[in-house]
């Protein structure tokens, strides 16, 4: 007869006979076979027995039913060694050939299980509170809220740190505080190697607790996440095929971890890895969930840290290229807004207004906005209009043909053309009539 054996779980050991007609599975009392686990639906999936034809089919359960570590989406058919999974319970499907005597299967040590599961939490698939479901119980809304909680915190920590380093570090600070992992590591791919590079590390047990050589990278995984954005869970490492050649891994003896991706507004950052060595128990589907929160919450707070480095470090550049070309000097709080207005007026094409008593370096900022423009190539016309005689002055800045009074001579090309394209700075314009001035304006 077909048989459930449950081999992983809260009720690990447990058999139950399928007879014809329909089972329900689920954490209420009156299923058939009732789950006794928070992470199971009062109603999680039903099976009907028509012969010895079983068929799976999911209730719309909270977390999701999982047939040889597919999401089941529509009924299936179950094949003997089939392997379901609901919450932290793994069942297998056997018929009256191929099950096992009760008592064995209650005497297998839970470490040598074979049950190799992966869980993939895919992008943009929703995650993990779903507090509108009314088969909620009370423990899970406490746990919710503590969730809730936690994720406030986290926020308020990670968001208010600027340098990079220390916000990874507090990113790999609050996840040891959530999780019980042996490892953890976040990893950034070198843009000119394309190596993975763990920028970030801890490791619980001994050894360096902040050594990169020390942690285990699978990069097949890595690359998963990176390409497609999907958060991976994998359990029993040991026996999952992937794992074979990635040597790193297996001298480390690892059990289970989790990849999750950090995830910025346009693309994905990098990748928060963490491991165990102890049991496949330490991670589950809630806890990828979870992870997969504050990895999304992390990837805005990494993105905004190198954001506020990159303005800072071409701040400081330009400051720099202004101090070296023009020699401007001074590291007071006045100088620095000078300095600012000059970066902001630079790239623009408008008329600007320097005012300042003699000597305090006009031309020194003029030149400094010119040398800094799009007309930076082009020529630069200093005059003071001061030291013009009041006669000359209509004649030296805009120009005279030959011929157009007594004295002129020959043609005379005005500053005003001799600065076209270029940048005219006209020093102790005050000094200028009230005639000249109004003309100016009409320039």
């Amino acid at each position: 007869m077909p048989e459930l054996v449950i081999v992983e779980g809260p009720h690990r050991g447990r058999h139950f006979k399928l007879p014809q007609g329909e089972i329900l599975v689920g954490r209420d009392v009156a299923n058939q076979l009732q789950l006794v686990d928070e992470k199971v639906s009062r109603q999680h999936f039903r099976i009907v027995r028509e012969g010895e034809k079983c068929t799976i089919i999911d209730l719309n359960s909270r977390n999701g039913t999982f047939v040889n570590g597919i999401p089941l989406k529509n009924p299936k058919e179950l094949s003997p060694g089939d392997e379901i999974v609901v919450g932290d319970s793994v069942i297998l499907f056997s018929d009256e050939a191929t099950s096992h005597p009760e008592e064995e299967i209650s005497l297998v040590p839970q470490e040598e299980t074979r049950i190799t599961r992966e869980i993939v939490l895919q992008q943009g698939e929703p995650e993990f509170l779903h507090l509108n479901r009314p088969d909620l119980s009370p423990q899970a809304l406490i746990r919710a809220n503590e969730y809730l909680s936690t994720l406030y915190e986290a926020s308020r920590a990670i968001n208010s740190i600027r340098e990079l380093p220390k916000l990874l570090d507090r990113i790999l600070d609050l996840v040891f505080e959530i999780v019980e992992a042996d490892r953890g590591a976040i990893i950034f791919i070198n843009p000119t190697t394309k190596e993975l590079v763990p920028k970030a590390v801890r490791n619980r047990v001994a050894g360096d607790p902040n050594d990169p050589s020390d942690v285990a990278i699978s990069r097949s995984i890595v690359r998963q996440v990176l390409e497609k954005g999907d958060a991976v869970l994998c359990s029993d490492i040991s026996q999952d095929p992937r794992f074979r050649n990635e040597e790193s891994v297996i001298a480390h003896k690892i059990r289970s971890a989790i990849y999750l991706p950090l995830r910025g507004r346009e693309e994905i950052l990098g990748v928060l890895l963490v491991d165990s060595l102890r049991s496949r128990q330490d991670f589950d589907q809630e806890k990828l969930r979870f992870l997969s929160a504050i990895g999304n919450i992390a990837g805005i707070a990494i993105e905004n840290s190198r954001f506020h480095e990159d303005l800072q470090r071409e701040n400081a550049d330009l400051k720099n290229a202004l101090i070296l070309k023009h020699q401007i000097v001074g590291k007071s709080a006045a100088m620095e807004k000078v300095l600012d207005m000059i970066a902001r007026v630079a790239p623009t094409d408008s008329t600007v207004l320097i005012r300042g008593e003699s000597g305090t370096g006009k031309e020194l900022v003029a030149k400094a906005i010119h040398y800094n423009s799009l007309r930076k190539d082009k020529v630069w016309v200093g005059v003071n209009c001061a030291a013009l005689s009041p006669g000359l002055v209509e004649s030296e800045l805009f120009g005279h043909e030959r011929g157009a009074f007594t004295t002129a001579v020959h043609r005379n090309i005005g500053r005003f053309e001799q600065a076209n394209g270029g940048t005219l700075f006209l020093d102790e314009i005050g000094e200028l009539s009230p005639d000249i001035q109004v003309k100016l304006l009409r320039v």
